[in-house]
């Protein structure tokens, strides 16, 4: 759908004249004056309530060439906007003009064909003392202007300009409409994952690269850890140097057992990330163009939304910009921000910069981090309690360097016809809980160190004797 088509066909509605329901593709009545002569431009005005106030259309149709008439559009406090009828795409001012010179040569009061009030003409009959023109009727006809402190002197009238919202400001800006989007995403108060940290941290987390983020005395503390329920791993963790290799063999043996505090671990630095992106990209969008304006002598109140000058420094920007009589203030303005060097996409920007943003809080992620580790060891150390916890240190580890891991069933090394599944040790009697397999049949068992080594070699004693043995 073309600009065109929107504001007459879109989201708008069907546009109203004369009680009938016109679209500028459906204007029968024009075409016969295309094939007429005896003149050249042709005024038609339409005004329809829009949201809560009136957007009024003027057509410039040309009897001599149709296809290159034009439509104009003003939606109060915005831009006036042409367009092309032929294709629909935006024009400026001086395009309209150029198109129909007559407009210029005959003296034509595009004021009185659009309706449009004369915002400059109306500031400078206030600065000048006129008495038929008050501070309201100046904010009646530019919505920009939110308050008027009237000074003995007009000129000198201190002016609060406010816009309806942060795009409304960042639109007189040479930015297009994704950029937008993006800020305002940025400065929402919802706010929301802008630098995808959740998506990174998972990532980071799965390759093993986030166990560069632990500061040193957290390494301690997860090697600590690893020494009661993982000791081999524990012992190849490098609390100097760790790798990606050996990180990532951590991370997802610390996600497997002690979940809820490794998730809390990623959502707290995606959560300080994120601050620390939107806090970065604000300055740098504040910086770029809230104060752009101080130049002309308009002063920043309250960034992207409300400004201060004095009448006298609108008139004169007004006085300054060549057919500014056609403008509102907020035209006048926009015209006035093309000069703006914008950034072309912020997001590019924050991609550019890499996944951890540069004011990422450390301390306060190793602090919280700190939390979450003391609470496994507590855990452990608490709800374990250990009969002799280097005694079951001895036994874990032995069970690691047979390769016997939890939870999975295993062939007996000499009696390939049996099998077995470690379940765990028991903290209160440093007894290995496992489920031995012998043909259809199989047991709980709940042995010492010595009893399962005498296992291993010999099984068939175990069976015989019932060793222990507990049918399931």
């Amino acid at each position: 759908m073309s600009d065109l088509e929107y504001y007459l066909n879109g989201d708008y509605g069907d546009v109203k004249y004369n009680g009938k329901t016109v679209a500028i593709v459906e204007l029968d009545t024009i075409e016969q004056f295309r094939r007429s002569e005896d003149s050249v431009v042709l005024f038609r005005k339409l005004r329809e309530f829009i949201g809560s106030s009136f957007t009024t259309f003027v057509f410039f149709i040309s009897k001599k060439d149709f296809n290159i008439s034009v439509v104009m559009v003003n939606e109060p406090g915005e831009k006036i906007k042409f367009f092309s009828y032929k294709t629909g795409y935006k024009m400026s001012l001086f395009e309209l003009f150029e198109r129909f010179p007559e407009l210029q040569e005959n003296n034509v009061d595009l004021f009185e064909v659009g309706g449009f009030p004369n915002v400059k003409e109306i500031i400078k009959r206030f600065c000048n003392n006129d008495p038929n023109v008050t501070a309201k009727d100046v904010m009646d006809v530019e919505p920009l202007i939110y308050r008027i402190k009237e000074q003995k002197s007009k000129r000198r009238s201190l002016v609060t300009l406010r816009f309806d919202s942060n795009s409304h400001y960042w639109r007189m800006f040479n930015y297009d409409e994704n950029n937008i989007q993006t800020m305002e995403n940025i400065f929402s108060s919802y706010g929301g994952d802008i630098s995808n940290s959740y998506e990174n941290v998972s990532n980071d987390w799965d390759e093993g690269y986030f166990i560069y983020n632990f500061s040193p005395e957290n390494r301690v503390k997860i090697k600590e850890i690893l020494s009661y329920v993982n000791p081999t791993l524990g012992e190849k963790f490098d609390l100097n140097q760790p790798d990606d290799r050996e990180g990532k063999e951590i991370l997802e043996f610390l996600e497997d057992k002690f979940y809820k505090q490794s998730r809390n671990i990623r959502d707290k630095w995606s959560q300080l990330n994120e601050e620390a992106w939107q806090e970065q990209f604000e300055k740098d969008i504040t910086e770029e163009n809230a104060d752009y304006f101080e130049q002309f002598f308009i002063y920043k109140k309250s960034d992207f939304y409300e400004y201060i000058t004095t009448m006298n420094k609108i008139l004169e920007l007004y006085d300054s910009v060549p057919n500014s009589e056609y403008m509102s203030l907020y035209e006048l303005l926009s015209m006035l921000a093309e000069d703006l060097n914008t950034t072309s996409d912020w997001m590019e920007n924050l991609y550019s910069y890499g996944t951890q943003a540069f004011g990422f809080n450390q301390r306060a992620f190793n602090e919280y981090t700190a939390e979450e580790l003391d609470d496994i060891k507590d855990s452990i150390e608490d709800d374990w309690n250990f009969v002799d916890r280097n005694e079951y240190i001895k036994i874990l580890k032995y069970l690691e360097d047979k390769n016997f891991y939890m939870n999975m069933q295993i062939t007996h090394p000499t009696k390939k016809d049996r099998s077995f599944t470690v379940q765990g040790i028991n903290p209160e009697t440093n007894k290995i809980l496992l489920t031995t397999y012998s043909g259809n049949d199989k047991a709980k068992q709940e042995w010492t160190l010595e009893e399962f080594n005498n296992y291993l070699y010999h099984p068939e004693l175990f069976e015989r004797r019932k060793f222990g043995k507990r049918k399931i």
